[in-house]
């Protein structure tokens, strides 16, 4: 693989998790101004964003353990360069520790504006395929069944999923995949309830795509 030319739109996407067993928690795009970099600099540009990304009142300190080509891949060395491993439009996944900080703060949040309300993300899940046309999405959530319908709201896209839930048992929650493995159908696309569980109802785009993951991941032959 030779060194991707220096664009001003070159880019990446980062895949955060905890845990391979949990999956993503968050996916960021990081701009690559040249690929002619190490591993340590590229950490240094994923923790910049992260630091700029806080929440209004609580400090999420990210520490980066490390970068690797898949969820489950070892992490590369810091002192390699990204280019033979990474090129434009690529994935890779950084696995990091949360430490959550309180911050004083005198704003409070009256109003329930939807881009205020706070909400808590969940990353806990499973997932299979459940027809040819048809992945589903299992999300514990106890008690979500008993929330009226008006308080669960889902939002499609050809290659996203994000559902919100508001109100239960005081706290509002957001489950989401900013970059689904394959394509769907977002108007064929749904979520309902199951005792104790959000199940989303992801269609297909094309019956002969097999999900190995939830989220994109780059793949032999990909171009994008």
């Amino acid at each position: 693989m030779e060194e991707t030319k220096i664009k001003e739109n070159n880019y990446i996407y980062c895949h955060l998790f905890i845990d391979a067993s949990k999956g993503v928690i968050k996916t960021l795009k990081v701009p690559i101004d040249s690929f002619n970099i190490h591993f340590i600099d590229l950490k240094s540009i994923i923790k910049k964003i992260l630091e700029n990304d806080l929440d209004k009142t609580q400090s999420n300190l990210y520490n980066i353990i490390g970068l690797s080509k898949t969820i489950i891949s070892p992490s590369f060395s810091d002192s390699s360069r990204i280019f033979p491993f990474l090129e434009n439009k690529d994935d890779i996944f950084c696995q990091v520790e949360i430490n959550i900080v309180p911050i004083k703060s005198k704003v409070i949040i009256a109003n329930q504006d939807d881009d205020l309300l706070k909400y808590k993300s969940i990353s806990n899940y499973s997932f299979y395929e459940a027809s040819k046309q048809v992945v589903k999405v299992l999300v514990p959530l106890p008690g979500v069944d008993k929330l009226p319908k008006d308080q669960i709201i889902a939002k499609f896209t050809e290659t996203s999923c994000e559902v919100k839930v508001k109100g239960l048992n005081g706290s509002n929650f957001i489950f989401g995949a900013p970059r689904l493995h394959a394509k769907i159908n977002p108007e064929k696309s749904e979520v309902v309830t199951s005792k104790d569980n959000l199940v989303i109802r992801l269609r297909k785009f094309k019956e002969e795509d097999y999900w190995s993951y939830l989220h994109k991941t780059k793949m032999v032959g990909d171009t994008d």
